[in-house]
């Protein structure tokens, strides 16, 4: 298997062997290294290729190239929403195109308290109003003033209704005071109910005002239904349990919640990392906690993914999903320039750190969703199976002012005449469609394949959003293309 030896650097480190003269000073230089980076003014980018319909009377669509969710009716489409523990939020600004005289695009970012009783809270709202045939900002603010985010009791998600059909999302931000965005480190992970997409690729429902998912009665007759939903940690973290919030008011069976990974680039199976289970029916959410890690440290050879295996949850209410975390700590120190003694690294500048983000095959979403669609599935290997013509796309959520460096797909190609390509695209909220900016693909079948694209630029998350689209070739056979997951390997911003 190919890979790479780029570092991780995600947590500064206190020098080994500082003298008793250089220890005062040395402390209140590093002192910005308790708890974090220094707390500022930063955002966090939405793409819409993150936004999957809220039930099967809905129908959103969105083309690689244009870099938008285009509504073919009314209706309602949710994405997760992931924040730094202790950060401030402040605006939301919805960029939108909505040039229909008869509904306007409305979008809530929703709070839900998950160890609580009760529905969720509108922390931010705002409204496109009037027709426009251009694209245009909505600034919004929170309307009880600037909120704080508890990733150890909250879950947040973003909601997003059309009023008609024909209106465009084309990106969210949202401004907030707090820990840099893009690839947190922070523990716990947080997966919110909206990171959960159904094994199957049909729809869900998700009930944005109680800030759960379910499994969907109207998905083709099926009783039942499994989820997944992607797990993005850095390297080397130890992962020490997994917490599942969970209701379960089934007598006949009990919802089971895995975090599994899976070898890249290998056509075997998943293993279990951790589970956890409801224990019999019950009115009451049930906090579930992992007995046991099977596997405890996060390796970047494998993909990760929370995955409720059969019996799948039911098709009725009686079975939902609230929340996810992944509790970690850090068990790597780094060499920063001050274990050799003296005080030669104390005027250096900051290096940048060199970073990575993987993206499981559970990241994609189809890129048609609600209406009775059926979409690309995940297989029992934990692949992105296109089993059906289309497109699925993944958001990337990476921190403002990073540099790209390299794409690494990892895919199966079973189809000699046809190539499968993973493209990453870049969309600016002024440029009516979205810019290439990489492209992986596979060279004639071969089975498991390592594809690599050479990335460059600037990631500009204030006016630009980003994600990744797999389509199955024209002509192609359903189940000849496969998708395990991509690495994007990346410099940190200065100053990381």
């Amino acid at each position: 298997m190919c890979r790479f030896s780029f570092s991780q650097s995600t947590a500064s480190a206190l020098a080994a062997r500082l003298d008793f003269h250089h220890g005062l000073l040395a402390l209140l230089v590093l002192l910005p290294a308790f708890g974090g980076a220094p707390v500022v003014a930063e955002n966090v980018s939405i793409s819409p290729a993150a936004f999957l319909a809220d039930g099967v009377f809905v129908r959103t669509d969105m083309a690689g190239a244009g870099g938008f969710r285009t509504s073919a009716d009314n209706g309602c489409e949710v994405a997760p929403l992931q924040l730094p523990h202790g950060s401030i939020l402040n605006t939301m600004t919805l960029w939108v195109r909505d040039d229909s005289d008869s509904g306007d695009v409305v979008a809530t970012v929703w709070e839900r308290k998950t160890h609580l009783a009760g529905p969720a809270a509108a922390v931010l709202a705002g409204a496109s109003s009037g027709s426009n045939p251009a694209v245009r900002a909505v600034i919004a603010t929170p309307p009880f003033g600037p909120h704080s985010v508890d990733t150890t009791n909250e879950t947040f998600y973003v909601e997003v209704c059309y009023e008609a059909a024909g209106l465009e999302l084309h990106h969210i931000t949202i401004d907030y005071t707090g820990q840099p965005a893009g690839v947190d480190t922070a523990s716990p992970f947080v997966v919110p109910p909206a990171s959960f997409r159904s094994l199957s690729g049909r729809p869900s429902i998700f009930n944005a005002q109680e800030g759960y998912v379910q499994a969907s009665s109207l998905n083709g007759g099926f009783p039942d239904d499994c989820f997944v939903a992607p797990v993005q940690l850095p390297e080397g973290v130890e992962i020490q349990q997994l917490v599942g919030e969970l209701y379960d008011q089934s007598a006949d069976r009990n919802i089971r919640l895995q975090l599994r990974r899976k070898r890249l680039n290998t056509g075997q199976s998943s293993e279990l990392v951790a589970e956890v289970s409801t224990i019999g029916a019950s009115t009451s959410i049930q906090r579930r906690t992992s007995t046991e890690v099977l596997r405890p440290v996060f390796d970047d050879a494998w993909e990760y993914y929370l995955y409720t295996p059969p019996p799948c949850p039911v098709t009725n209410s009686d079975h939902r999903i609230y929340a996810a975390r992944v509790v970690h700590a850090q068990t790597v120190i780094f060499a920063d320039g001050f274990e050799s003694g003296d005080t030669s690294a104390w005027g250096a500048p900051p290096t940048p750190a060199r970073e990575r983000l993987l993206l499981p095959a559970a990241a994609f979403v189809p890129g048609t969703t609600g209406s009775f669609y059926t979409g690309h599935p995940i297989d029992a290997h934990g692949r992105l199976a296109l089993a059906a013509a289309g497109c699925s796309y993944a958001p990337v959520s990476l921190p403002d002012g990073s540099s790209l460096e390299l794409m690494t797909a990892f895919l199966d190609d079973q189809d000699a005449a046809r190539n499968l390509t993973i493209r990453l695209w870049e969309k600016n909220d002024n440029a009516p469609t979205a810019t290439l900016i990489g492209a992986a693909s596979s060279s004639g079948a071969g089975g498991e394949i390592v594809a690599f694209d050479l990335l460059s630029g600037t990631v500009d998350t204030a006016m630009n959003h980003y994600y990744l689209e797999a389509c199955l070739p024209a002509g192609a056979s359903a189940s000849s293309f496969g998708v395990d997951s991509v690495i994007l390997d990346f410099e940190g911003p200065a100053g990381s």
